[in-house]
């Protein structure tokens, strides 16, 4: 009984349920009353009624046990589902780190080049404004073309705008080098 599932035990729970409900349903009285009518073996007909209270005096402990093994076999059988989860999830906690180590590393990686590309843009603004001056003050023409704002359109499309490193530069769209493109 301590290896049933709660499946089956349920269905012996079930059985005896069935056999009790006929076993109470049965008139030990009536049956002996038409034996003695009849002429029958009264004998025989005791001792098949012995018998069936001794049946039913069986079930209702087995029933009793059952009722008492139910929630261990329940107990059991969640047990062993929780030892299946919990192993199922053993090198979670260590993916997750490794993950997550990844992800602050690259974070670093990408503050450490926002840095390097804010210093860029920080001198190229000084010079872009520089050769602004030169050319108006001496009539040179496209004097600002080498110094154009710099920007990356795969940095763009991760949401890591290259843009967002300029300093208050002035620019038209026009005066933007698309580092990424095929052009210069």
């Amino acid at each position: 009984m301590q290896q049933q599932t709660s499946e089956q035990i349920r269905a012996r729970l079930a059985e005896i349920t069935k056999a009790q409900a006929a076993h109470a349903a049965r008139d030990f009285d009536a049956e002996m009353l038409a034996i003695m009518q009849d002429g029958g073996n009264v004998d025989a007909l005791e001792e098949s009624q012995l018998e069936a209270e001794r049946q039913a005096r069986r079930l209702r402990v087995e029933k009793q046990a059952l009722d008492g093994a139910l929630p261990l076999a329940l107990a059991r059988e969640a047990q062993t589902e929780l030892d299946g989860m919990s192993a199922g999830m053993a090198d979670q906690l260590e993916r997750f780190r490794e993950a997550a180590k990844k992800a602050y590393n690259a974070r670093v990686e990408a503050h450490k080049a926002k840095t390097i590309m804010l210093e860029i843009h920080s001198v190229r603004s000084a010079a872009f404004f520089r050769a602004k001056a030169l050319g108006s003050q001496h009539g040179i023409a496209k004097a600002t073309d080498p110094f154009r704002k710099l920007v990356s359109s795969r940095l763009d499309s991760l949401e890591f705008k290259s843009a967002d490193c300029s300093t208050n530069w002035e620019y038209e769209s026009s005066n933007k080098l698309d580092i990424d493109s095929t052009q210069p």
